[in-house]
């Protein structure tokens, strides 16, 4: 089969995919609207998790090999989610997964800070994501994934703020600078 616009046969049928796949999404979307919707949050969620990990590992080979070695096991699962902040237009919310490793967390921590932007101004912390390891992140080594985060959640929460008490303990021993960035962004908000 031939065109006379000049397509190629392959350019033709990825036409006829991509219409195909949009109606058939338009389709669902139209039975159930909030799933899309829910779809739709979640590809946001998993696109900031590959732009942060690529960045993140685009300035890993200024670090010494130590870290270097700690962070080639590293998926894009294990990124924090940001997610857009409901009180503050513009401002997302970094929350780290519950089952990331606490040296990682540092790590992480410390690849932001000496980015090429640094810590940015529209990202604040918070507490820790309530999102569910996949089972591949289950299979990884015990410095990037913490089987008993779970157990631990336990032990220290009480239903009011963060219920991990190492989540506080680690922003304020890897990231001084993080009390003085909220007090500044409490000011300027009054």
């Amino acid at each position: 089969m031939t065109s006379p616009h000049n397509y190629t046969d392959k350019e033709l049928k990825g036409a006829c995919v991509a219409y195909f796949l949009t109606k058939r999404r338009e389709y669902r979307n139209s039975l159930n609207p909030f799933k899309g919707l829910k779809e739709k949050e979640e590809k946001k969620l998993r696109s900031r998790r590959y732009r942060l990990f690529a960045n993140r590992s685009s300035i890993m080979r200024h670090f010494g090999p130590e870290d270097q070695c700690l962070w080639k096991d590293v998926t894009e699962e294990l990124m924090s989610d940001e997610e857009d902040s409901l009180n503050e237009p513009g401002v997302w919310v970094a929350r780290p997964p519950r089952f990331r490793a606490q040296r990682l967390t540092e790590l992480c921590y410390h690849l932001d800070a000496n980015s090429k932007h640094g810590t940015k101004a529209n990202r604040v912390y918070g507490p820790p994501s309530d999102r569910l390891p996949s089972a591949e992140a289950q299979l990884l080594p015990p410095e990037l994934y913490n089987p008993n985060f779970q157990e631990e959640e336990d032990e220290g929460g009480d239903g009011n703020g963060p219920v991990s008490l190492s989540f506080d303990q680690s922003h304020k021993t890897c990231c001084p600078d993080l009390n003085s960035f909220i007090e500044i962004k409490v000011e300027k908000d009054e």
